[in-house]
């Protein structure tokens, strides 16, 4: 009986090539081998299996009915072991065509896609983007990760510390900051903190996430309480709003130079201590990531 053990990979390699090629010659060339090498592994083989496997017919070498048995699994195994061990082929961004599907804020549509965006269509012209917006404002949609519906989701997600399966790559930070109108009546050069209590404020909120938001569970912990006017789901539309009202509301800061560039507002640093926002892309250990993310959005 022939026991696995009494062949290595090259006679593998040999025979594979051997069946392939039907040729001594061939067979060595193919592998890079001289023909006296590849000759000497044909006869390992035959007194391995008890087998010619080639026999030779004219100027033909013919499997015999034992190596015609031996060539499917033989090259099915082989392919298998190839795909596990050897590197694919090498990643070439022009001509890949694949589509991404990224959850994000609206926060992550204005501040990380547009560098993104601009930089694959110089180096990956082909991949586009499909974006999806998140159910949670500080986590990351694990389901749709899991499932692979999503590729990868751009959050204020932070880094995960006791889930090993779930990614995250760090991409920059930012802080809350207060925005008000130009106008506003109650503030000069500071938001006191009197008056940041006592005027009317926006809340966001996201769908899924908890009914107060960030600013008001830091003021619950010191037993205080602001005046919420409006709740919206967008961070975007805190500026818009701020700017044609008396309100006020808050902001990441990149988020808030970017509308102050066109809209008649101001701002100021919060008048309450708040934790810092960090940015990150975060995915399963099985999914995927567009490369130099986070060179293209700090």
């Amino acid at each position: 009986m022939t026991s696995i053990d009494a062949i290595d990979m090259n006679l593998l390699r040999a025979l594979e090539a051997l069946l392939d090629e039907r040729s001594v010659t061939r067979a060595a060339e193919r592998l890079g081998l001289s023909q006296p090498t590849m000759s000497a592994a044909l006869s390992r083989l035959r007194a391995i299996f008890n087998d010619p496997l080639l026999v030779r017919d004219h100027r033909k070498m013919i499997p015999t009915h034992r190596a015609l048995q031996l060539a499917g699994p033989l090259t099915d195994a082989m392919a298998r072991l190839r795909a596990a061990i050897e590197d694919g082929p090498a990643f070439d961004p022009r001509a890949t065509t694949r589509s991404f599907h990224i959850a994000t804020t609206d926060y992550g549509e204005a501040l990380v896609i547009p560098p993104v965006a601009a930089a694959l269509q110089k180096q990956a012209p082909a991949i586009s983007l499909r974006l999806t917006r998140t159910g949670f404002l500080y986590v990351p949609p694990r389901e749709a990760l899991d499932s692979g519906e999503l590729d990868f989701a751009i959050g204020f997600f932070g880094q995960p510390t006791t889930d090993a399966s779930l990614r995250a790559q760090s991409l920059f930070e930012d802080r809350f900051v207060c925005v008000a109108s130009k106008r506003h009546p109650r503030i000069r050069q500071r938001l006191s903190f009197k008056a940041f209590l006592d005027i009317p404020q926006i809340r966001i909120i996201y769908p899924g996430d908890q009914t107060l938001g960030t600013v008001d569970v830091m003021l619950q912990s010191r037993g205080l309480k602001r005046t919420v006017a409006l709740t919206v789901s967008h961070l975007s539309t805190v500026p818009h709003i701020v700017a044609e009202s008396e309100l006020i509301g808050f902001v990441p800061e990149r988020l808030a130079r970017i509308a102050a560039r066109s809209l008649p507002i101001r701002i100021f640093t919060p008048p309450i201590a708040l934790p810092p926002l960090a940015i990150t892309s975060s995915g399963t250990s099985g999914g995927n990531t567009i490369p130099d993310i986070a060179g293209c959005a700090s």
